[in-house]
Formats: structure tokens, C-alpha cells, sequence
């Protein structure tokens, strides 16, 4: 079951600017993915698969991600956790490593 991401638009936010997700934001990007989780599922995905979500683990998964070359694809995986059906998105790597830096 997948599905494809649709990018926001300047339409979607006003005056906002989107860019890919650099190293230096994956500490960020793991604090939003993993409290907004916690929220956004709670009461739908066992409490126990929530609370064992965590920041700094979800953020070193994220920096190996970027320093091996994965992107997002934009396509989405639907897996089932404690019985609710839960989208991620889906990496791709590229066939070149990616820029030193």
C-alpha cells in the first residue's frame, strides 16, 4: 500500500521556505518526528511502542540516513502497529555517495 507525499506549496504556508533536511537538523527533525508521534498516535498504536520512541535514538538513525546517502522519495510504506494502520515514508539511495561535507 503505498503512496506518494505531496510537497507543500508556498500556498500551504505563507512566507515559509522549505529545504531538503541538512545533518545539523537531524536533532530537530527527531524531536518533532517522535513527540508528534507520541501525540498524533496516542490511543491508536500501544502506548508501550509510543514510550519506547526515542529522540536521540530516532536522531542517530537519521544522521546515518544522511551521511550513507539515503533521501526520502517521496513514497510511503503503510505498516500495521498494534492493529492501526501507520504511514512512513520511504528513503532511497542514490547510485553516487553524496557530496563530503
Amino acid at each position: 500500500m503505498g503512496g506518494v507525499t505531496t510537497p507543500p506549496t508556498p500556498a500551504d504556508a505563507p512566507g515559509a521556505r522549505v529545504r531538503r533536511m541538512r545533518l545539523a537538523d537531524c536533532a530537530a527533525v527527531a524531536e518533532i518526528r517522535v513527540r508528534g508521534w507520541q501525540r498524533a498516535y496516542a490511543g491508536l498504536i500501544p502506548r508501550a511502542y509510543l514510550d519506547a520512541m526515542d529522540v536521540i535514538r530516532d536522531a542517530e538513525r537519521r544522521r546515518s540516513y544522511e551521511r550513507a546517502g539515503f533521501r526520502p522519495d517521496g513514497s510511503e510504506e503503510t505498516f500495521e502497529a498494534g492493529g492501526a494502520q501507520v504511514p512512513e515514508v520511504g528513503y532511497v539511495r542514490a547510485l553516487t555517495p553524496p557530496p563530503a561535507g
